[in-house]
């Protein structure tokens, strides 16, 4: 990019004009990438509006292991492991320095009695990136912030803890809100007079309880701040299984799914999404779904709408679910993300090109928005179709420009 013109290329590169396009992007809602990790060896980033457009390929360094996962993104920055964050808009990778340098830490960190949960973010008060780790075994958690302004991880408070009855749900990535506030399921074991469940129910789900809490941090103070209320409405009954549970974001909102089982499947997902932020009163339920050929792809809360609000009833809208693995319906061997209309309850299925099944080792997904944020002491990744996407970089330039 830096060759096509170098007064672009100050121009792009200036805080004012990355902050406007990042802040048109996301009023807007236009300039998504839906991001896929299938092979551990790379990232697949497919434009949100032209899902069944060839995507970009973004392979990982080649130091990199093949089990990778992707742990959230914010303002365009995509978070996955091996400690590292990747602009795919960009092509640009920035490093972080590991935080275990002692061989037991490294270990506990993979082994059954310990549980790690991740979050990354924005303070806008600090103008800094941060990721926040929390390390629960049965002995201690462990809460460590990492901050690229300073270069370094520290760590703080842990969350408070009730008796030893409170956990978070195994491995669990934080649901960001406004960029700042990360968001973790705890989960409540003790005293739950419930039946006893049956083996397979106890296979399913690792531990027995109810959600407790959602629990927040807010990356501006780096202190655990007010949880935010559950939906009233909310029936306890189906909070038996903890770790079915999954919280997210949708649109912009907290979103949480509330799975009903019956043996041996999944026969019902309530997908609740709240109207305004720490009103408790404004969760509302928008979908309940016993379509077995869309239940099993709620495991994770859906990717997207296609246009406007979810809370407008009278609008035919369709939300986008990634599935993980070839649809029964689709005679095709590549993998599907699936359109799911609300009021007629169809669904409509979006096959992604260059991804087949065969491929497929490792499943991950996440949303992000097109930006040109970039980070100090970044390196470029050669991506494929890069020419292409240099294109559509000059030509959104000179339209910022000139209008």
């Amino acid at each position: 990019m830096k060759l096509v013109c170098k007064s672009f290329n100050t121009l792009i590169s200036s805080p004012q004009f990355v902050n406007e396009h990042l802040q048109r992007s996301v009023s807007t809602n236009t300039g998504q990438l839906v991001i896929l990790n299938t092979t551990g060896r790379g990232l697949h980033a497919f434009n949100f509006d032209a899902l069944e457009s060839p995507p970009f390929y973004i392979p990982f360094p080649g130091t990199f292991s093949n089990i990778t996962c992707i742990f959230g993104s914010c303002n365009g920055l995509v978070y996955y492991y091996r400690l590292m964050v990747l602009n795919p808009f960009t092509g640009m990778s920035f490093e972080i320095p590991s935080y275990f340098h002692s061989s037991e830490m490294v270990v506990s960190l993979y082994m059954p009695i310990a549980c790690h949960h991740i979050g990354f973010g924005f303070d806008d008060l600090s103008n800094d990136y941060k990721i926040v780790l929390i390390i629960a075994t049965r002995e201690r958690w462990d809460v460590i912030v990492y901050s690229f302004r300073a270069k370094s991880w520290k760590t703080i408070a842990s969350p408070t803890l009730s008796k030893g009855s409170t956990e978070l749900k195994y491995n669990d990535n934080a649901a960001l809100i406004d960029n700042h506030l990360l968001h973790w399921i705890f989960t409540e074991y003790e005293n739950v007079n419930r039946a006893p469940l049956s083996y397979s129910e106890r296979n399913r789900c690792s531990m027995i309880g109810k959600i407790g809490r959602i629990g927040c941090f807010d990356l501006r103070t780096e202190q655990w701040v007010d949880d935010v209320g559950l939906p009233k409405e909310y029936d306890e009954s189906l909070g038996c299984y903890s770790t079915c549970e999954t919280l997210g974001v949708f649109d912009g909102r907290l979103c949480l799914l509330t799975p009903t089982r019956s043996e041996p499947l999944l026969t019902r997902v309530d997908m609740w999404v709240i109207k305004e932020y720490g009103v408790r009163d404004s969760w509302v339920k928008v979908l309940g779904v016993s379509d077995l050929g869309v239940t099993s792809t709620l495991r994770r809360c859906p990717l997207g709408l296609d246009y406007g609000s979810i809370f407008d009833s009278s609008s035919e809208h369709e939300i986008l679910v990634f599935r993980g693995n070839k649809h029964p319906f689709s005679r095709s061997e590549r993998l599907v993300l699936i359109w799911y209309n609300m009021k007629q309850k169809k669904i409509r299925v979006s096959e992604l090109h260059d991804v087949h099944v065969e491929q497929q080792q490792f499943y991950d997904v996440c949303t992000c928005t097109k930006s040109l944020i970039t980070l100090p002491g970044g390196t470029r990744i050669t991506t494929k179709r890069r020419s292409l996407r240099e294109k559509q970089l000059i030509k959104l330039i000179k339209r910022m420009i000139y209008v």
